[in-house]
């Protein structure tokens, strides 16, 4: 599985500052691969290629949570804009019609 494969290898998952270390490596794997490896029946699988899915689906979540950060933050601004905009819309208008 190439550089998953390298990462569990190079940490022991199953301490806190492996975890952490792999978990750092884990940014630069890519979507696809992670995905593949999850596809696998995790039964049939020896204790490594279980830390490989365990690393896959924590950076996969990782990369989820991020996501709906962003898009989180993102409608927050648009929804404070909108907000400001029908402010002062309210305020010329208001002004205008000699409210």
């Amino acid at each position: 599985m190439g550089q998953l494969q390298d990462i569990t290898e190079a940490n022991d998952i199953r301490s806190y500052e492996g975890f952490s270390a792999a978990m750092k490596q884990m940014k630069s794997v890519s979507e696809g691969l992670m995905r593949f490896t999850l596809t696998f029946d995790e039964q049939n699988q020896g204790r490594l290629y279980k830390d490989m899915q365990v690393l896959a689906r924590a950076e996969l979540e990782r990369r989820s949570f991020q996501q709906n950060r962003k898009v989180t933050l993102l409608v927050g601004a648009i929804g404070a804009v909108a907000a400001i905009a029908g402010a002062i819309v309210g305020a010329g208008l208001t002004a205008f019609l000699g409210g």
